[in-house]
């Protein structure tokens, strides 16, 4: 091609090599383009992000289930050594309520043993009373007799009347011999001895009367005090027995349902005890899935990031190539003047072209570069009128993966199938799955300001604009929705100030 510069050649084979060196690796581990393995490596971190999640969800359930046991376990631990005081102190209730008992037992054989021995001293004593009533009778009939036999005798004597004395002594006066003296003496003493006798043993019967009827008393007397003594001492005995048996069977008792409430108590502390060691055994596999998940997560994120470089280099790439198309269409345009002038001069100057130099006047400068994109004028509005603040740009605490880490953006609050309108106009870079942000749009605003100017729209439920569109202010460009890396329905709003994220609060 006449006028092609070789330098110019050189340039443009050079920026084709660079540009094929930075593609190969792509190209050598993917058939499809940098786009299409980064849109495929987008997928993965979706479901990666959505496995960091879940695991994440179960490490928290699994932490509060294992906190819940572990609060448990105090209580559960305190109830059972309540439980095994209160079977120490009811088996020593037990114990003491066992030896009232054996004593109460005791008391009470002894007091059977005093009855039953009372009960034969009172048999014996009705037996002594049974005989000396028996005396008592037999000398009554002997007094009796002798009363009759003291009868006659005084009725003699009345007979006699005061003469009997010489009847008596006449009878002995009158005996013819000596013989018969002395035998009418012996026969007057024998009788007057018979009188006394009969009288000396009225006396006698009597007395042994009088004294068998105090034996009779007495030993009346003693079988009562030994039986009364007797049934005292066994109603004593039963009611101690009975109380001390009511004893025994309290303790009793209270040492089953301590024993019970010991061993409720020592299940219980057990059951907390393996439902700890389970939530221990959950966390430990939570936070291994977690791990594996983060892990798994930041190896995805870091081919994202290579792919990101590669998109980089390839807009770098043509970036250049579109710089070294416009240097050599402005060589081209100066060599074409060049030959303009040259013949002009060979037609002495009267081609009369405008705006041309004379001779001696230096070549044009190479056109500026294309200028930067208008101002669109102003400063951002509200991406959702009306909406709050949920969650400021920032450092904060990740509520899915529990670590700080910078809040790029600021979220807004609104339900689902929120429109969401365009913070400016301006020309959709993209609308598409981007991994954790999950459907986003991004919009290049321009120069506002004097900067470079873009905004995101993350976490669509679904889009209102196509890639490459032109958006005016205000226009609704999608939906609020919870795809990505989101835990429920909001607009995560990002602005980016020459290349760089920036807070959006200060263009709000």
């Amino acid at each position: 091609m006449p006028g092609r510069h070789p330098r110019a050649s050189v340039r443009a084979g050079a920026v084709l090599v660079l540009a094929g060196a930075l593609l190969a690796p792509a190209a050598v581990a993917q058939e499809d383009s940098p786009r299409e393995a980064r849109e495929r490596v987008e997928q993965r971190l979706t479901d990666t992000a959505t496995d960091v999640e879940h695991s994440t969800r179960q490490l928290a359930d699994a932490t509060a289930r294992f906190r819940a046991a572990q609060s448990k376990l105090p209580g559960a631990e305190r109830a059972l050594d309540a439980a095994k005081a209160a079977l120490v102190r009811a088996q020593a209730t037990l114990a003491t309520a066992q030896a009232r008992y054996a004593v109460a037992a005791g008391a009470l054989q002894q007091a059977q043993a005093a009855e039953a021995a009372a009960v034969a001293e009172l048999q014996a004593a009705q037996a002594e009373v049974r005989a000396a009533l028996l005396r008592v009778a037999t000398a009554g009939r002997r007094i009796d007799r002798r009363q009759d036999d003291i009868g006659r005798v005084a009725a003699a004597a009345y007979q006699r009347g005061g003469v009997g004395d010489f009847d008596a002594l006449a009878l002995v006066i009158g005996a013819d011999s000596l013989e018969e003296f002395r035998a009418r003496v012996t026969y007057v003493q024998s009788a007057l001895t018979a009188q006394g006798v009969v009288v000396d043993q009225m006396r006698d019967h009597r007395a042994t009367l009088a004294n068998d009827r105090v034996v009779l008393q007495e030993a009346r007397d003693r079988a009562r005090r030994a039986r009364e003594q007797a049934v005292q001492a066994r109603l004593a005995a039963q009611a101690a027995y009975a109380e001390a048996q009511a004893a025994r069977s309290v303790a009793e008792q209270a040492a089953a349902a301590a024993a019970a409430q010991e061993s409720a108590a020592a299940q219980a502390a057990s059951t907390v005890q393996s439902l700890v060691a389970q939530r221990e055994g959950a966390v430990g596999e939570a936070r291994a899935a977690r791990q594996a998940d983060l892990q798994r997560y930041a190896a995805l994120e870091a081919e994202r990031a290579r792919l990101e470089a590669i998109i980089r280099a390839r807009a770098e790439a043509a970036r250049r190539r579109a710089e070294e198309q416009a240097r050599r269409e402005a060589e081209e345009r100066a060599r074409r003047e060049a030959e303009a002038r040259e013949r002009d001069e060979e037609s002495g100057g009267d081609g009369g072209d405008q705006g041309t130099s004379g001779p001696g006047t230096d070549p044009p400068a190479p056109p500026a570069p294309a200028p930067a994109p208008p101002d669109s004028g102003g400063g951002l509005t509200w991406p959702i009128p009306g909406a709050g603040v949920t969650s400021p740009y920032g450092p904060r605490l990740h509520p899915i993966l529990g670590y700080w880490k910078l809040h790029d953006g600021t979220d807004f609050g609104a339900g689902c199938g929120v429109p969401i309108r365009a913070a400016a106009g301006g020309q959709v870079v993209w609308a598409s799955y981007q991994g954790g942000y999950g459907n986003q749009v991004l919009v290049d605003h321009g120069w506002l300001g004097g900067a470079s100017m873009m905004s995101s729209y993350s976490h669509l439920s679904t889009f209102a604009v196509g890639s490459g569109s032109r958006v005016s202010r205000g226009e609704v460009i999608g939906y609020v929705g919870s795809t990505g890396y989101s835990t429920g329905c909001h607009l995560h709003f990002m602005v980016y100030l020459n290349g760089s994220n920036t807070d959006p609060m200060r263009f709000l």
